[in-house]
């Protein structure tokens, strides 16, 4: 469920933004370097749960305490006091992630349908999660780079992953309507498909038609100009519910088995 920024809430972003920038613009007025980059509202609107909101603000209000910005030297080089704290705890925040996807693929990997058929990405999950276990004081620059990069993408994928989750059961819901999808065979098919993970989701709607092809003819069902139902698609748009209700136990069933499957590796510079 996407957040509900009511004004409070917003006040409140705005409150710790300027705050935030308020410090570095004054840290920069005195010829501050190696200072943390601005932030944004936006920077605070690609969540999804207000928890990991909160723990994005309380990262930032750190940076208001006296003695974050601090300069400590590391092997890479000078790193603000906050940025080297922060970038710990979104570190050990990325491998709780990792660690679960990992036990997730694992499990899959002993049973015989699944065995030698994830392996490359378990060898490629537990090379990231290693990684994050290095002392970023003691890393150059080329794999602190690296590092950052693990957990950055770690973050991007969950964020946009859940996105995806809560916009893709709206449009099928909204489809449905213009299907005339009972609502009891739409709970059953909602049902089936929130047993995925948004990870499992994400990858299962880029490879599966079953479930690619309901999203990708939405336009085709609705008539855009007048926000009506095309009677003319009416036929097509019920013949893939019924499809797609035919083949989800072995859409899902292929959508656990490749959904953790990695997109690039990363080599060790």
């Amino acid at each position: 469920m996407a957040i509900r920024y009511d004004k409070s809430l917003l006040r409140e972003m705005r409150r710790v933004v300027k705050n935030f920038n308020a410090k570095r613009r004054r840290l920069e007025k005195q010829g501050r370097a190696n200072l943390p980059e601005r932030v944004g509202i936006k920077d605070l609107q690609g969540f999804t749960r207000r928890r990991e909101l909160y723990t994005a603000l309380s990262d930032l209000k750190r940076f208001s305490q006296k003695g974050a910005e601090n300069l400590v030297n590391i092997q890479a080089g000078k790193i603000t006091k906050w940025e080297l704290e922060t970038l710990q705890k979104r570190s050990r925040r990325a491998k709780i992630s990792l660690s679960r996807r990992l036990k997730g693929v694992e499990s899959r990997e002993k049973t015989a349908e699944y065995k030698g058929m994830v392996r490359d990405y378990i060898t490629n999950l537990r090379y990231q999660r290693e990684y994050l276990n290095r002392d970023i004081t003691k890393i150059n620059s080329a794999r602190l780079k690296t590092y950052r990069k693990i957990v950055n993408q770690s973050e991007e994928r969950k964020i946009k992953n859940e996105i995806f989750y809560e916009n893709f059961f709206d449009m099928l819901f909204k489809e449905a309507y213009v299907a005339g999808i009972d609502q009891e065979r739409l709970d059953a098919l909602e049902k089936k498909l929130r047993q995925l993970t948004p990870d499992q989701l994400a990858t299962a709607y880029n490879e599966e038609p079953v479930l690619h092809n309901i999203l990708e003819r939405y336009k085709a069902y609705i008539n855009v100009e007048q926000g009506k139902p095309s009677l003319k698609r009416y036929a097509r748009a019920t013949e893939v519910y019924r499809t797609i209700e035919d083949q989800l136990d072995t859409a899902i069933k292929l959508a656990e088995m490749n959904a953790d499957r990695i997109v690039g590796k990363y080599q060790d510079l």
